[in-house]
């Protein structure tokens, strides 16, 4: 297993342990949250490092994915509404960070926080991106009460090839995943498809996507290794694009069934 992998799944192992901790922590500062919430939802940037979420060693065990001391920009918007939220962290193909026109009224009235990373896109190593989706985690945790059954990943065109990725090496650290015309199947490790089996995943493509045929192939693996909960939109005259607001809402209602 090559070493940044391994490094990965160090610090995943990490985080997940501290998962709990980190959601009472969170629960002590809803009050305050809410508090600071009273104006309408507002996108707003926030930087931290790998080195302030995790321990130094784990951190530095890092180094060869991520500068433990290099600041990581999230863009990031809580929802109006009661805690504990739901969390979309998204992985965009080019360097921007904001939800598309349309997107924060779906996310707002699913009671879904929005994360997304800036200057991750996919000119960007895949362990680097994978590793940011798990420190968004890891940053929300700290401050908001989640829903630890919707942490949705999702991401298009390279950046939903690295949201499969994520939840197949992951599974548990997210609830499913939305791979917009872009998705990737990596065969996970045995010891982990038991828990991957329990994800719900949905693929987006459409008649004009040039990834079409491979996203319905790895929709049809991830049925063969017993993610039953997957589900594939098909959408005629949807070409290699982002969803509108009508088309992402219904994708999470997918991904929202129990």
């Amino acid at each position: 297993m090559p070493a940044r992998t391994t490094a990965l799944l160090i610090v995943g192992a990490a985080l997940f342990a501290a998962g709990a901790a980190g959601a009472a922590g969170a629960a002590g500062a809803a009050g305050a949250a809410g508090a600071a919430g009273a104006d309408d939802a507002q996108t707003v940037s926030q930087a931290v490092t790998a080195g302030e979420l995790f321990p130094p060693a784990q951190a530095a065990s890092l180094a060869y994915t991520l500068d433990p001391a290099r600041p990581v920009i999230f863009h990031v918007r809580v929802p109006q509404t009661a805690s504990p939220h739901g969390v979309l962290i998204f992985v965009s193909p080019r360097d921007d960070a904001e939800p598309r026109e349309g997107w924060a009224d779906v996310l707002d009235r699913r009671n879904l926080v929005w994360i997304s990373a800036e200057g991750f896109g996919n000119d960007r190593r895949t362990s680097q991106r994978v590793l940011v989706a798990l420190m968004a985690i890891k940053h929300l945790q700290r401050t908001l009460p989640l829903d630890r059954d919707r942490l949705y990943v999702g991401g298009m065109s390279g950046g939903g090839r690295v949201a499969s990725q994520a939840l197949a090496r992951f599974p548990g650290f997210f609830s499913g995943a939305l791979c917009i015309v872009g998705a990737d199947y990596v065969t996970p490790e045995s010891a982990l498809v038991p828990e991957l089996a329990t994800k719900r995943v949905v693929f987006m493509t459409g008649d004009g996507d040039f990834n079409r045929r491979e996203i319905r192939r790895v929709y049809s693996r991830f049925l063969d290794v017993g993610v039953m909960r997957s589900h594939i939109i098909d959408l005629q005259d949807f070409e290699h694009q982002y969803p509108d607001a009508e088309q992402l809402d219904a994708a999470l209602e997918l991904l929202d069934r129990r």
